[in-house]
């Protein structure tokens, strides 16, 4: 046909027919990729009437099909790798810290350098910077890391709906001197190109799951991480065995008796010379016996009061425990006072010590009578001393070699507490509810009154999943006992008041 029979006949081309209704008609990406022409032009080599060559209609669909399908889910992946190089270099990061922790913690020598020539100078710097503000600068930064993951959260999902996004942007348009401009560029969406249309929502919905997803993990290998850095090695420091002196080599049932009885007769001893009343101004000394029944049955002024001198006294409670035990030896730092305590509580905490700002946290809305008690734990962990049940001991000796009434008083509670929990364990029931009934009527409304507040928040699935949670980690710090720990105290109560000192101490 010559070139001039060509032109000719393009003017009789018929109109197309409009096809944008026909469902089966391809889409323009799968005309254009390559495997859709390398096939049509194999095929096309082949001859018809060969009974080997290839049926267009039945092997074309499901050959590219796969092989489209391949090629996509390979580009998504590498797209999705590209765009959260960030968390996946954080969350390698965190994953480096935990590794190194647990290869050096279980090399003895090294992990205790460690502590001593860098995480203690850390923690010195970190607590003296942070001696200069009241705030818990540790509270600060959980609730602005809190408000920043729901801002975020809340960004995203307005970023997904069309006329939220909207008002957004004219927002930010009328606001002008806000800061922070909520700005939204246009840009292609390469999960539609890859994808098509067709599954560009699928598709979205599983890559916003993932991102979230590696986001979660992220945070969480980045703290836990951080913990074991900052907080781990304090398992290498030294311990009570160390530092005292003695070990624990079983408790006798008789010496747990005496111990206890002792604990008994501090604690009403140095009741009556407490702080009582709303405000603090009653003391219990000037009533008789009958007059503090009367007082705690009629009102709840009974009860013990923790006044902000006392509070203030924190700072020097270690001086005479570390004059006698040098290993205790530290500069003293204040303990912080946490706001929002009442999301402490519920949490089943009474305190805390915040690695990552070398505070001693204390939560001010659990009852009066335990919180000098809580200090004095959250400082020898301030000092070192990371096992909970060593934490627990140091706190109550460091309190009755200081002899301030409001931390002896405090401590001999937190000591009667756990005395009398494995006294009724051991089996002596008896015994357990002879002492029992030896409480003086202000150590019984004290007792009940931490009872009682507690009881309120035992049974909050919050409280569950935080007593869990908390188990679990101080089980990964090679505590096989977790937060049962807290009761292992008993041993060195009884090993250090029986053995190295005698029970008549407590008694005038």
């Amino acid at each position: 046909m010559s070139f001039e029979l060509l032109l000719e006949g393009l003017t009789d081309i018929p109109d197309i027919p409009d096809l944008s209704d026909v469902a089966d008609v391809p889409d323009i990406a799968d005309v254009e990729a390559p495997i859709d022409r390398s096939f049509c032009f194999d095929a096309g080599l082949k001859d018809s009437a060969d009974p080997k060559a290839v049926d267009i209609t039945q092997s074309r669909p499901d050959t590219v099909t796969e092989s489209r399908s391949a090629g996509e889910l390979k580009k998504v992946f590498s797209l999705f790798i590209r765009a959260h190089k960030l968390q996946l270099i954080l969350i390698a990061v965190g994953l480096i810290m935990v590794v190194v922790y647990q290869i050096l913690i279980h090399s003895g020598d090294a992990a205790r350098s460690v502590y001593f020539y860098v995480i203690r100078p850390l923690h010195s710097a970190l607590a003296s910077l942070n001696d200069h503000t009241s705030l818990c600068v540790g509270e600060v930064i959980i609730a602005a890391a809190i408000i920043a993951l729901i801002v975020y959260a809340l960004l995203r999902l307005v970023d997904k709906i069309y006329p939220f996004r909207r008002m957004m942007i004219r927002f930010s348009q009328w606001f002008v001197l806000f800061p922070i401009r909520y700005k939204v560029k246009q840009k292609r969406n390469p999960i539609a190109e890859l994808t098509g249309l067709h599954k560009m929502k699928r598709t979205q919905v599983i890559w916003s799951t993932c991102s979230a997803l590696l986001t979660v993990i992220m945070l969480v290998s980045l703290v836990y991480g951080g913990f074991c850095m900052l907080w781990g090695f304090y398992y290498a420091a030294p311990g009570v065995s160390e530092i005292f002196g003695f070990d624990t080599d079983g408790v006798e049932h008789d010496d747990l008796v005496a111990v206890d009885r002792a604990f008994v007769n501090l604690a009403n001893e140095y009741s009556a010379l407490t702080a009582r009343g709303e405000d603090g101004s009653d003391t219990a000394a000037v009533y008789s016996d009958a007059r503090m029944e009367e007082w705690i049955e009629h009102a709840d002024a009974g009860t013990f009061v923790f006044s902000d001198s006392s509070f203030a006294h924190s700072i020097a409670l270690y001086d005479a425990v570390s004059l006698r035990y040098p290993g205790l030896s530290d500069k003293p730092h204040i303990p912080k006072k946490v706001h929002f305590s009442r999301i402490v509580s519920m949490l089943d905490f009474t305190g805390f010590f915040f690695p990552f700002t070398a505070e001693a946290c204390i939560n001010m809305d659990s009852p009066d009578s335990m919180r000098p008690a809580t200090i004095a734990h959250e400082l020898a962990h301030q000092r070192g001393i990371a096992s909970e049940d060593e934490a627990n001991f140091v706190g109550i000796l460091a309190s009755l070699e200081d002899g301030d009434p409001d931390y002896v008083y405090s401590a001999s509670l937190m000591a009667l507490i756990h005395l009398q929990n494995a006294l009724y364990e051991s089996g002596d029931i008896d015994t357990w509810q002879e002492i029992k009934d030896s409480y003086s009527p202000l150590v019984a409304a004290d007792l009940r009154e931490n009872n009682e507040y507690w009881s309120k928040y035992r049974k909050n699935p919050v409280n569950k999943v935080s007593t869990n949670t908390y188990d679990a980690f101080l089980k990964s710090y090679d505590q096989p006992l977790g937060r049962e720990t807290y009761g292992a105290c008993v041993d060195y109560l009884v090993c250090y008041f029986s053995i190295v000192e005698n029970c008549d101490i407590f008694i005038d």
